[in-house]
């Protein structure tokens, strides 16, 4: 699998971690208004450089959140 944030994934150690496999499912995502927005491709990491993450989250720090349903994202 190719990923978007491949070149930053690789200095971090076990990124992404090996029981981290490619599902297919239904997902749901906080996005802004206009779907256009490149804000709603992008990870926490991009958005913004300057946010201090510790460690243990920068590789999370490059994915997007998702929740599997909207019921879940609301909570």
């Amino acid at each position: 699998m190719i990923y978007r944030y491949a070149s930053d994934m690789i200095l971090l150690e076990n990124c992404p971690p090996v029981e981290i496999i490619p599902c297919d499912r239904e997902a749901y995502r906080f996005v802004h208004p206009e779907i256009a927005d490149d804000r709603n491709f992008k990870c926490a990491a991009k958005l913004n450089p300057s946010r201090k993450l510790k460690s243990d989250q920068r590789c999370s720090g490059l994915a997007l959140s998702l929740f599997v349903s909207q019921e879940k994202a609301v909570k």
